[in-house]
């Protein structure tokens, strides 16, 4: 009787359904094809390292998500995942917060127009916003506030 159980079969596939399932690559927002031979970043701190990697490259908003590219020459660097993009929002939705606060309305209504047609989703951004204005409760680290849009994470 063989004594090797059927589920050695399934392991490695639920493996490879976890590992693909908890990665976080799609990249759905984005507007119009992404250029070739870019890096797609699913976390910040990959984000922070591609920065880290590409001196005087900025984070913005543009084609439906954000991008790490050279303002100078428009050479696009990284991508970020879905995920990313979503997490970007709320850091740029503390931003229009910030702004508000210190009662520089026009430039914070310019951030929700970028917002909006990067494709954010404002009405959810804005139900989410619970942290009272201060970017604590959406991770915004307050010595990049100056920078942004075009800011290091």
């Amino acid at each position: 009787m063989k004594t090797t159980s059927n589920y050695s079969n399934v392991l490695p596939l639920l493996a490879f359904l976890w590992e693909t399932a908890s990665a976080d690559n799609t990249l759905s927002r984005y507007k119009q094809p992404l250029p070739p031979n870019i890096q797609i970043a699913d976390t910040k701190p990959k984000l922070r390292e591609l920065q880290d990697a590409n001196p005087g490259a900025l984070v913005g908003p543009e084609n439906g998500g954000w991008f790490l590219k050279y303002p100078d020459s428009g050479k696009v660097v990284a991508a970020t995942s879905d995920n990313l993009t979503i997490d970007l929002d709320q850091r740029y939705m503390s931003f229009y917060h910030h702004l508000e606060e210190e009662g520089n309305h026009e430039e914070a209504a310019d951030v929700l127009r970028e917002l909006q047609e990067n494709g954010a989703d404002l009405q959810k951004l804005k139900a989410d916003w619970n942290c009272g204005g201060s970017g604590e409760g959406m991770g915004l680290i307050p010595k990049y506030w100056a920078d942004f849009p075009a800011a290091k994470l």
